[in-house]
């Protein structure tokens, strides 16, 4: 979670006023919101602060409910303690209420299941079948109206030709098989520039797909999408003021439990790449490890790994046209088929 994503999440919840209350988070003085009987603030790296008396029974529910979001929602900030401890390890106001008081949320969806769980227990109290699904329904909204949100100021809807065309940078009229399945692979990573799908509204996928909006500090807007361990990023400079611009494309994902495989598409002005990157998990070795560079503009190949700059040999470029097609597969499967409405074209190209 970032700044933005985390002031989002308050906007929807109607969290505007700060509290008196500050507090030093990396030597830097935070002011916080407050929020029925807690503090929240954003802790300047990649988590929000929850600080106050959250009730144990929200505690109980938050680590029942929501298995999937231990790492994201931490007691104490510490991985693994998202599943709550028995009553005895935890402090008791003056009526002997027991409660949990800090916790580190990670993204967005964890912080928008704690806020609307506290939010139940004090204006709710009722525990119901009825009122639950009700709460079901409302998370997923709220979730949505952040997703739209973000969506709206990032405007991820700009296509590769419409960012070269803004750098100046001339469009190939060529199109042979890897640059066909390229142009594919752009669509697949970031639906919103597909003309062959219509992206669904974020409530319809919500549950089903992780989405964060970011800027980072070289004024990129970087969209990511998280499906299972799939990852997929669309960066762009916002408004080309960087002397290093360039738009990239990449989908990431495991081929084996012990080996992942990323793609990447990056234009700028000095290349056109596509970019095959394969490593063993946990292994800092260069054993096993792949890096396979093709500049599209150029024709010519080159390794990370020592292998100099040469025109594309058969089986690189058998190579190239395989692992691509493996990753269009995999972010049809499990990007497009869960954010897109079907088309059959679409998927007859695939197969």
């Amino acid at each position: 979670m970032n700044s933005i994503e985390f002031k989002k999440v308050l906007d929807v919840f109607d969290i505007h006023t700060k509290g008196e209350l500050t507090d030093l988070v990396d030597g830097k003085v935070k002011s916080m919101y407050s929020w029925k009987g807690i503090n929240l603030f954003f802790g300047g790296t990649y988590y929000a602060l929850v600080k106050g008396q959250v009730p144990y029974e929200v505690a109980r529910i938050m680590s029942k409910k929501y298995p999937d979001y231990r790492d994201d929602v931490r007691i104490d900030g510490t991985y693994g303690y998202g599943k709550v401890k028995d009553k005895k390890y935890y402090s008791k106001d003056e009526m002997g209420n027991t409660y949990v008081d800090t916790y580190h949320i990670d993204s967005i969806e964890g912080l928008v299941y704690i806020l609307s769980e506290i939010k139940y227990f004090y204006e709710v109290r009722t525990y119901t079948e009825e009122s639950r699904k009700a709460l079901v329904r409302e998370q997923k909204e709220l979730i949505a109206q952040v997703y739209r949100s973000l969506l709206e100021d990032g405007n991820p809807t700009i296509t590769t030709e419409e960012w070269m065309k803004a750098h100046k940078i001339p469009v190939s009229e060529e199109c042979d098989e890897i640059r066909k399945l390229v142009n594919q692979f752009d669509g697949v990573v970031n639906p919103y520039i597909n003309g062959e799908v219509e992206v669904k509204d974020p409530s319809e996928f919500v549950g089903k797909v992780k989405m964060n909006m970011a800027y980072d500090r070289h004024n990129l807007i970087c969209m990511y999408i998280n499906v299972d361990g799939v990852k997929a990023l669309y960066a762009r400079d916002v408004e080309g003021r960087n002397q290093d611009e360039y738009l990239q494309y990449i989908l990431s994902y495991d081929v084996t439990p012990t080996y992942r495989m990323s793609v990447d598409h990056t234009v700028c002005d000095e290349y056109d790449e596509i970019r095959l990157y394969g490593f063993r998990k946990n292994d800092y070795s260069d054993e096993g490890k792949m890096d396979l560079r093709y500049d599209m503009r150029t024709g010519l190949v080159h390794s990370t790994y020592g292998n100099v700059h040469h025109p594309m040999t058969e089986d690189e470029k058998e190579l190239f046209i395989s692992e691509i097609n493996k990753a269009l597969k995999m972010g049809q499967k499990l990007i497009l088929n869960r954010m897109t409405k079907k088309k059959k074209n679409l998927e007859k190209k695939l197969k």
